[in-house]
């Protein structure tokens, strides 16, 4: 299942959102400097948590606002 194929059932079936406009464009992360930060900040918690390597992580310490999982049982 792709990515906004998932995000559509989560909010429409599974949350009853039916109203909301979802438009998903993919871009490449070559080509967009905004999607590369993206990318190293989650990769960089990603494996703080699922590989206990927390050196990528360390570094963003301070400036996370919140740490919070969406649509996740835990």
């Amino acid at each position: 299942m792709r990515f906004g194929d998932y995000l559509k059932y989560k909010l429409f079936f599974e949350n009853g959102l039916y109203k909301i406009k979802l438009d998903i464009q993919y871009l490449d992360s070559l080509t967009s400097y905004g999607l590369q930060a993206v990318n190293f900040i989650a990769n960089s918690i990603f494996k703080s948590y699922e590989q206990a390597n927390d050196q990528y992580c360390k570094a963003l310490r301070g400036r996370i606002a919140e740490d919070k999982r969406l649509y996740f049982n835990s």
